[in-house]
């Protein structure tokens, strides 16, 4: 499991942050996209890129996100022994860009949608994130140029 951290928006176009930084978990995948079979033919992600699927189903990254840590966790117990927590290990990557997913938005008057009503994107899709350790030797390289 990865989380990240951010004050972005909690939907896409939304002009509206939150008041507490929001965090959401991840698990990571092999696949950029999900694999549909006889549908399509499953896209790999890149070696720089770390690419996930949502634990949390209204949890993800959105606008303003960008640049967030991403970091892997690890198990901890209480004094005792008799509970176990995850806290953030280290720094894993950062977010990329996500996508969004569109919707009719609802008219609450009528309890209905229709062809008038605003179409929403939400930040329901996937999230990709670059990764730090892929990333290290060009990371280093800047430092040293300064």
């Amino acid at each position: 499991m990865i989380g990240t951290c951010g004050m972005g928006s909690l939907s896409r176009g939304q002009t509206s942050y939150p008041d507490t930084l929001q965090e959401a978990h991840f698990s990571e995948t092999k696949l950029e996209t999900p694999f549909i079979p006889y549908v399509h033919e499953p896209v790999f992600c890149r070696e720089d890129n770390i690419c996930t699927e949502r634990i949390t189903r209204d949890a993800n990254t959105c606008t303003m996100d960008d640049g967030s840590p991403v970091y892997q966790f690890e198990c901890r117990h209480n004094h005792n022994g008799s509970s176990t927590f995850r806290v953030p290990k280290c720094l894993y990557g950062v977010v990329s860009f996500h996508e969004g997913t569109r919707r009719n938005k609802l008219n609450t008057a009528t309890n209905s949608t229709s062809n008038r009503d605003r179409e929403v994107e939400e930040c329901s899709a996937r999230s990709i994130f670059a990764s730090v350790p892929n990333l290290l030797p060009w990371i280093r390289q800047v430092i040293r140029s300064y």
